[in-house]
């Protein structure tokens, strides 16, 4: 004899968090075979849809949402002598309330871009991974020798919270010495290239009593002019004058008159280096005139003492012709004097 099907553990109501999935069974008796099928009603009982798939004593449904709160589920048994309906079970679906840990940062190894993800603590297989944007500013600018460095900042809004991390990159290129007249105008770096020089007034001439002083120009800038020396020592900063175009040097004639006859060696210091040169200090003009005539007559006295010491008989045959010719004439003369008496 066959025996309708009859439910003797009916569908239990469900409450579950969003996301997790719910659970209904049936246990029943009756003869077999028996075929189940379970029901949804999302109306309140108003109506009812065939659960494709779903017909086994058990039914376990998709993941949960909110939107499944409230979900009426039955279960059809059937067999050839009759069919029974279990009783309604009610899915309840609270919404998850997620406890976020700290954000984990994924920068680029350039610092351009970034991720975040956020992951729940009370569920690690809930992850979340909100837009991130990256803004940057200089740090440390660049100088002629070193790279600067940029600091990349990531914000991300999230849970009502704003969250940023920062990166900092060594990626701004130096810009290199800018050099001008043997010094970097950036840094004020000397530039292993410059030579300093005299350009204007090497081996200049100066002449005692002279009013033109003597000037000597190096091609070192004017701003970078440390002193002058003379013959190696330095000179005081009033017995020259010095100006701009590059750098000229003029020494004073009062200073000059104080330098003995001769050359001299005069260099000009320079932050870039130092400018070297020789001039020439000569004597007076009318001292000069002296010195010739004082060697002149010098020579003279030395023809006339020369003869004298070496006694030159040369002379001898005009100075006796002389003498007996003046005797002769004397004679004459006193004998003429005598016959006109």
């Amino acid at each position: 004899m066959k025996c309708a099907p009859t439910i003797t553990t009916q569908p239990t109501s469900q409450t579950v968090t969003e996301g997790e999935t719910a659970t209904f069974t049936v246990v029943t008796s009756g003869t077999e075979p028996l075929s189940y099928q379970w029901q949804q009603s999302t109306g309140s009982g108003q109506i009812w849809t065939d659960i494709d798939g779903a017909t086994d004593a058990t039914y376990i449904t998709a993941t949960t949402t909110t939107n499944m709160n409230g979900t009426q589920y039955r279960c059809v048994v059937s067999n050839s002598a009759g069919s029974v309906i279990s009783n309604v079970a009610t899915l309840t679906v609270n919404e998850h309330v997620h406890t976020w840990g700290n954000p984990v940062w994924n920068w680029s190894e350039d610092g351009k871009t970034c991720t975040v993800t956020f992951t729940c603590q009370n569920d690690e297989t809930h992850k979340e991974t909100p837009a991130v944007t990256v803004a940057s500013a200089v740090k440390t600018p660049a100088t002629c020798t070193e790279t600067g460095v940029t600091t990349y900042i990531a914000t991300v809004e999230f849970n009502g919270q704003t969250h940023t991390d920062t990166k900092e990159v060594a990626d701004i290129p130096a810009t290199g010495h800018s050099y001008e007249n043997g010094k970097c105008t950036v840094c004020g770096g000397i530039d292993p290239a410059f030579k300093s020089m005299i350009i204007e007034g090497a081996n200049g001439k100066w002449q005692k009593g002279s009013e033109d002083a003597l000037s000597f120009t190096s091609n070192a800038a004017f701003a970078d002019f440390l002193k002058v020396q003379i013959d190696g020592k330095d000179v005081d900063s009033s017995n020259y004058t010095v100006k701009e175009g590059s750098t000229i040097v003029t020494l004073k004639t009062s200073y000059l008159e104080t330098l003995p006859v001769g050359k001299h060696t005069l260099a000009i210091v320079s932050d870039t280096g130092t400018a070297e040169t020789e001039f020439t200090v000569v004597a007076a003009e009318k001292q000069v005139v002296d010195d010739e005539s004082a060697n002149d007559k010098a020579a003279s006295d030395s023809d006339k003492e020369s003869l004298a010491k070496t006694g030159d008989g040369s002379m001898l045959p005009i100075t006796v012709p002389s003498i007996l010719a003046v005797v002769s004439i004397a004679t004459g003369v006193f004998a003429l004097r005598r016959s006109r008496i």
